[in-house]
């Protein structure tokens, strides 16, 4: 008995012998094989425990149609240690996306299989359900060609949860490009501000200069005027104290608006201080449009980009539809359906008058409401 047979049989203590007698195995069979893939194809876990325990093979050993030994243990004929087989190389770290040369993962097989309990760990461990083979078949499609309702049902589930976990990290990248370019449109529209204002500045000043009139210009961009200096300064006198009888009164400063003036008041000082007029909430500032800044490209690929007018090379954007990013970008080229929702009112659908009844059978209750609703709506918007 070689060490193969023995793999096929599980005997450890053959395998102890030949280890014994030599210091290295035979690395493939006629077909390519290794121990490993016998001992899991024949579900032998401890012949594969082993091995793996002492270093002997490599746990991802491919064989020539590129299968490792965890596609040889998702077969029929390592029932009813299937399982045990999957959980034993996952544990010494086998990988879980390899493809042989057809395209097939592991999890590929077991959907076909309907190994439930070894689809569920593979996707506990890694295994990406939205891998194709060579035909361009998911494991959820596999599952459904072999009627295993139960697997297939699993995936679905898997492959919702992953599509939102992946949405949901694309629109996050989404809102923090949306505040980036935002904040680049006021930037690049403050200097253009700044640039028409220099050559205002430049065509007066030619002009007076033709004329002979002297220029009168007003404090310079962007520094304080005198007053404000002044309130902002800490190098003020300070204030006169009144004597009184008794103590000395301790001098207030423009902020402290404590009627008590040996204790400030609980509130921040480092914001400036502001009159309330209204008692209404304050309205939040309008979102700058970015159609005159920001222009996005989609490519026959399905990859878009967008460019700036502020950078010089286009960009990748977040891996979503492009209307989607329209939406989120472009507010403006997507007003709202209705104008305003004050404008319906609940009622009754018995008060509203009914339409003339078509000649034919008769005609369902919800094609009136649709009717009605269609009157309602704005032209065009609905």
């Amino acid at each position: 008995m070689d060490v193969l047979q023995a793999a096929a049989c599980g005997d450890i203590v053959w395998l102890g012998y030949i280890l014994r007698r030599s210091t290295s195995l035979p690395q493939r069979d006629r077909q390519g094989l290794t121990v490993l893939h016998v001992a899991a194809h024949h579900g032998r876990v401890k012949f594969m425990e082993a091995l793996l325990e002492g270093g002997i093979i490599e746990v991802d050993a491919r064989c020539p149609q590129g299968q490792t030994p965890l596609h040889l243990a998702l077969t029929p004929n390592s029932a009813p240690w299937t399982q045990a087989s999957v959980a034993c190389l996952l544990k010494h770290g086998a990988q879980v996306n390899v493809a042989t040369i057809d395209g097939l993962t592991p999890l590929h097989r077991a959907a076909a299989e309907g190994f439930l309990e070894c689809v569920q760990a593979l996707v506990e461990a890694g295994a990406d359900s939205h891998l194709k083979d060579s035909n361009g078949h998911t494991p959820l499609e596999m599952a459904t060609m072999w009627c295993h309702r139960q697997v297939a049902r699993f995936l679905k589930g898997a492959m919702w949860q992953r599509d939102k976990k992946t949405e949901v990290s694309q629109r996050q990248k989404l809102q923090r490009l949306k505040e980036s370019l935002q904040y680049g449109h006021h930037l690049n529209e403050c200097q253009e501000k700044f640039v028409k204002q220099d050559v205002s500045r430049e065509r007066v000043t030619a002009w007076a200069k033709q004329k002979g009139v002297p220029l009168q210009w007003g404090p310079e961009r962007g520094a304080w005027l005198f007053k404000h200096v002044q309130c902002r300064s800490h190098d003020h006198p300070p204030a006169k104290v009144k004597e009184r009888k008794g103590r000395p009164k301790a001098p207030r400063e423009a902020w402290n608006v404590s009627p008590n003036p040996n204790k400030p008041p609980k509130a921040s000082v480092s914001r400036s201080q502001e009159v309330r007029t209204s008692s209404r909430p304050r309205t939040a500032p309008p979102t700058p449009d970015l159609r005159r800044s920001v222009a996005l490209t989609q490519e026959p690929s399905g990859h878009t980009y967008y460019k700036a007018c502020w950078e010089g090379e286009p960009r990748p954007a977040p891996d979503l539809p492009l209307n989607v990013l329209k939406r989120e970008l472009f507010p403006a080229d997507y007003p709202p359906r209705l104008s305003s929702p004050l404008g319906f009112q609940s009622c009754s659908v018995l008060d509203l008058p009914h339409f003339c009844p078509s000649p034919g059978p008769q005609a369902s209750p919800w094609t009136e409401i649709a009717m009605h609703l269609v009157e309602e709506l704005q032209p065009g918007h609905y």
